[in-house]
């Protein structure tokens, strides 16, 4: 079976997987009708029509990655400074 692909020659394995959703970089509020303003798990983003799947990700307010905790910061930087 071969996979969906999208206008542009895309697959959607990019499309799959939690968005999290991150206030400081909405500062005026904005949203996407139908989208909630918080992270979304994996099946409510996969339940998303594929253009607003398109639309979320094109938004600097949800990211595919989560926000490294500030423990998580200082380990990392106590790590790398060996």
């Amino acid at each position: 079976m071969s996979e969906e692909l999208n206008v542009i020659g895309e697959t959607r394995k990019h499309l799959t997987g939690p968005r999290y959703y991150d206030a400081s970089q909405n500062r005026e509020g904005a949203a996407l009708p139908g989208v909630p303003l918080r992270d979304m798990s994996a099946e409510e983003f996969e339940a998303l029509p594929t253009w607003l799947q398109y639309s979320v990700d094109a938004q600097p307010f949800y990211r595919k990655t989560k926000l490294p905790t500030e423990k998580a910061a200082r380990e990392a930087e106590t790590n790398a400074d060996g």
